[in-house]
């Protein structure tokens, strides 16, 4: 299923599930003026193609990890896979991605103190062949987190009672 291929009503409910989740299909169908029966299936077939995902989501902070960092790698570009490989396998880094410009590679990764960054930066990322340089930036505030990806223009606006 492709962004082309939702229309308004698939739209509305990603934009309520976005918004106010945990909320009841029921409670989605009455705002959409639609049965629940729609909601459920729209919702299937949502998850069936990929677009849409239920995950539990934890903060970072409240499970401990109060460190994070995100890091820049420069690679061997004949030792990339195999740098790829043993980055993804890392239970710290949560996020790795190829980037164009200065870096070969950006994650961030977490660490429940300075010391275990410290660690994972003098002691298991020069254990991997391949990378050339590192640059680590220690994030020392989140400002935003956000997981939703939906166009500008699609929520759904709480609906007023003008009389």
């Amino acid at each position: 299923m492709s962004p082309k291929h939702l229309d308004t009503i698939d739209w509305q409910i990603l934009s309520l599930l976005m918004k106010e989740n945990p909320i009841a299909n029921v409670e989605i169908a009455c705002r959409l003026n639609v049965s629940e029966s729609t909601i459920r299936r729209r919702i299937q077939a949502l998850t069936e193609a990929g677009v849409l995902e239920f995950v539990p989501l934890m903060s970072p902070e409240k499970v401990g990890l109060r460190t994070q960092a995100i890091i820049g790698l420069d690679v061997d570009m004949t030792k990339l896979a195999s740098v790829e490989q043993a980055l993804a396998s890392s239970p710290q880094i949560k996020y790795l991605a190829y980037v164009t410009g200065r870096y070969d590679l950006i994650m961030t990764a977490y660490f429940s103190s300075e010391d275990e960054l410290l660690e994972f930066l003098t002691r298991q990322l020069p254990a991997i062949q391949g990378i050339r340089d590192a640059e680590t930036l220690k994030v020392l505030k989140v400002v935003k987190r956000s997981w939703h990806f939906l166009p500008d223009g699609v929520l759904v606006e709480e609906q007023s009672d003008i009389d």
